[in-house]
């Protein structure tokens, strides 16, 4: 027996078997929703599905949105109130039109205190690279590898934190708390106010 004002059953077991909302037609910028609204009110929220604008196809390919109004007006919600999309090539925007990667978000994100950042090493096993801890920001890699901070439009390394805890400048295998390597032959060591630095080198200046 029914439990709401409406219950679809079906025995299918496929995601199509239960209900289809359908357009009369198909081509670009096509869309077709469920819109919900609270009380005698205007529909404010709404999951639609709508075609490509610039990528079609032929078999009604389309992009998931959800849309919010966030305006508390006479006026009802539309696809220009869209707040998340799933494209169909699996990318997911938050407030994004367009998604560029997998997860596309436009504004802040906020995590719990105490919450990670985790990743996954090539092993499998699910590691920590951020978190919150108390008033403190813990930056690391809870792997048996070195951290590393890369830099320059060649992604190049530019200084690491071996995993024994010394830290390489120049070099990834330092063997000091402080490692820094120079290449170039113009290099030095000073201190005080004066002196020739060089154009690499370690500088200690009390100004």
């Amino acid at each position: 027996s029914p439990t709401a004002k409406m219950q679809v059953f079906t025995g299918g077991n496929s995601v199509d078997a239960a209900m289809v909302v359908q357009h009369d037609t198909f081509d670009a910028d096509r869309k077709v929703g469920i819109g919900f609204k609270l009380g005698n009110t205007k529909v404010k929220g709404a999951i639609a599905f709508m075609s490509d604008s610039s990528s079609v196809g032929t078999n009604g390919r389309g992009n998931l949105i959800f849309c919010t109004d966030s305006t508390d007006d006479t006026g009802t919600v539309s696809h220009s109130d869209q707040k998340m999309v799933i494209k169909h090539t699996g990318r997911v925007g938050i407030n994004v039109q367009d998604p560029g990667e997998i997860l596309h978000v436009s504004g802040n994100i906020r995590i719990n205190n105490n919450d990670e950042f985790r990743t996954v090493d090539t092993g499998g096993s699910t590691r920590t690279i951020l978190r919150t801890n108390g008033d403190q920001l813990e930056y690391g890699w809870s792997a048996n590898g070195p951290v590393k901070f890369m830099g320059g439009g060649s992604y190049t390394e530019r200084m690491r934190i071996h995993t024994d805890g010394n830290i390489g400048v120049g070099t990834s295998a330092p063997e000091s708390k402080l490692h820094v390597n120079f290449t170039d032959t113009d290099t030095s060591f000073s201190g005080g106010s004066g002196g020739d630095w060089g154009s690499d080198g370690v500088r200690i200046e009390n100004e």
